[in-house]
């Protein structure tokens, strides 16, 4: 018993320790998931407020742009003098210092008023010195776009006499197509100092420190980036034409490209991202604009932001190694003391079966030969007989002893006596279907081997040693012809078995009951002992 005592201490320890492992997977999991969605929720509010940022600055300027094509459908169809919206544009300039200059453009490329902002404040520009801008790409995409299309250029630096303007000036260009009625007049332009925008942008992402902020163009490369102002545009210079985006993270670039809103988890951390202005018509996010499209010059812009995984706040995909990891490293402590706990309780739990076995052995089977005792095996057979009886089912009974026990034991002693006994019970349980419901320290192999049913087995028999040498079988749902084949195959296997050269016999009476024949077991059993001494008597007479 000390064996499977310690058998069932190691199986229960194993079961208790991966019950544990696995609800406490389970628990920590569901926090890791709760934890890394509400990170996704607050990265893409961190994004969609960059995004707001810029959405709202350029409807501003969409509808500044389409004031100004006011302005000169006014001055044609009135005949305004174009001293007078000189003058209103110097006004509108000096009320909002973010634009750089403010021009119309007329169908030839001419432009007939332009007013620019300096440094002292705006101011219009002489006629002399207008120029053509009929070769420029700004006129050339806006020129033939629809009465209610607007242009935006592409992000960059402005470049004064071929050169880039320093301190940096990015600039971004807003252009519009002005019709009077069905004529097309010309277009007007907004130039639009872009280093508002990128400082709203770069305040905004001081609010979360945790992650770095990109704004990216088409091409992948940084107008913005928060943690490094040096690997901004890259695309003015031609040294630092391969230092982009879509080159570092050429994977997460594709997923940009392709999705144009998510995330995205590398080896080195996580990326979130969004389109500023979705390729489609009716432009979410732009307010009080009836733009039925928006044509981007070279592209749209991405808002991209990363959490390194190397950061405190980096919340990891969650997976067993993981959390082994926590387990054995962090937790360590506390996990050795829940590990030596169920421990203790495998060992306690394991030796409260060992007594309670021992219990059920005692009050329901016979020690030596593993058949139930007659106590509990008539408790049991009443049972089986009685179900049987209601559901119409014949009962096979079995009462049987070993002849000439007493002389065996005068001859050979009661410790040969009791051999006999439990040969007789293997061989009787070899040809039954007997089932034991606990462990049992003795002969545990073959108690196992109970539950594998051989061919000439049958099933829910009873087996219950009546007291000395005899013993009861009960059979459900059995025919006279099975009862009689199942005793001759016991017999015929009984008498093969030899201990010192003394062959072993039994004898036994079978009795067949049917519903109708209305009889008690305790009458049945009488019957069936009756009938085995009528066979005893013949193997006597027989011997002479």
């Amino acid at each position: 018993m000390k064996k499977q005592v310690l058998t069932l201490s190691i199986l229960l320890f194993i079961f208790l320790n991966m019950l544990v492992f696995f609800a406490g997977y389970k628990n920590e999991n569901e926090i890791n998931t709760v934890q890394r969605e509400s990170f996704y929720v607050r990265e893409k509010l961190n994004i969609n407020n960059s995004k707001d940022i810029m959405l709202n600055q350029i409807s501003l300027i969409l509808a500044d742009l389409k004031f100004i094509g006011s302005n000169v459908v006014d001055m044609e169809r009135l005949d305004v003098d174009v001293l007078y919206v000189n003058e209103l544009w110097e006004d509108f300039l000096e009320s909002k210092r973010f634009y750089d200059q403010v021009r119309f453009i007329d169908i030839d490329g001419l432009e007939k008023i332009r007013v620019n902002s300096g440094e002292e404040g705006a101011y219009s520009v002489p006629n002399e010195l207008l120029q053509s801008k009929a070769s420029r790409y700004y006129y050339k995409d806006t020129i033939n776009l629809n009465p209610n299309d607007y242009y935006i250029s592409r992000l960059d630096l402005n470049i004064e006499n071929e050169n880039i303007e320093i301190p940096y000036k990015p600039m971004i260009r807003f252009s519009k197509p002005i019709y009077d009625e069905n004529n097309l007049l010309g277009i007007s332009v907004i130039n639009y100092r872009a280093n508002y925008l990128l400082d709203s942008l770069a305040m905004n992402s001081q609010n979360n420190k945790s992650t770095d902020v990109y704004l990216l163009n088409e091409d992948g490369y940084w107008l913005l980036s928060s943690n490094d102002k040096y690997i901004e545009w890259g695309f003015m210079f031609s040294e630092y034409e391969d230092a982009n985006f879509k080159n570092l993270e050429p994977e997460v670039w594709i997923d940009v490209k392709t999705n144009k809103e998510g995330y995205i988890e590398t080896d080195k951390g996580i990326y979130s991202y969004t389109a500023v202005l979705p390729e489609a018509k009716n432009q979410q996010g732009l307010s009080n604009i009836d733009a039925e499209n928006i044509i981007l010059g070279e592209g749209n812009w991405y808002i991209v932001t990363f959490l390194s995984n190397e950061d405190q706040n980096f919340i990891e995909i969650f997976t067993f190694a993981s959390y082994f990891q926590y387990l054995f490293e962090d937790q360590l402590e506390i996990t050795l003391s829940i590990i030596s706990a169920i421990l203790l309780i495998s060992v306690l739990f394991a030796w409260y079966m060992k007594t309670k076995i021992e219990a059920d052995k005692a009050s329901k089977y016979d020690e030596m030969t593993l058949a139930y005792n007659r106590k509990y095996g008539l408790e049991k057979a009443e049972e089986l007989y009685k179900y049987c009886m209601k559901n119409n089912l014949d009962v096979g009974v079995v009462f049987c002893d070993i002849n000439g026990l007493k002389h065996v034991n005068d001859l050979y002693g009661h410790d040969f006596g009791d051999t006999l006994i439990r040969l007789f019970s293997e061989t009787i349980q070899n040809e039954i279907r007997w089932e034991q419901h606990c462990f049992i320290n003795e002969n545990l192999r073959r108690i196992f081997s109970w539950f594998r049913k051989k061919e000439n087995q049958r099933e829910s028999d009873l087996f219950i040693r009546m007291g000395g040498d005899e013993f009861l079988l009960i059979f459900r749902d059995v025919k006279e012809e099975d009862l009689q084949k199942i005793w001759e195959r016991i017999m015929n296997d009984h008498k093969t078995k030899f201990i010192k050269d003394v062959q072993v016999s039994a004898s036994g009476g079978l009795v067949l009951v049917s519903p109708e024949m209305d009889m008690s077991l305790e009458n049945v059993i009488k019957l069936a002992d009756k009938a085995m001494y009528e066979e005893k008597s013949k193997h006597y007479l027989a011997r002479g």
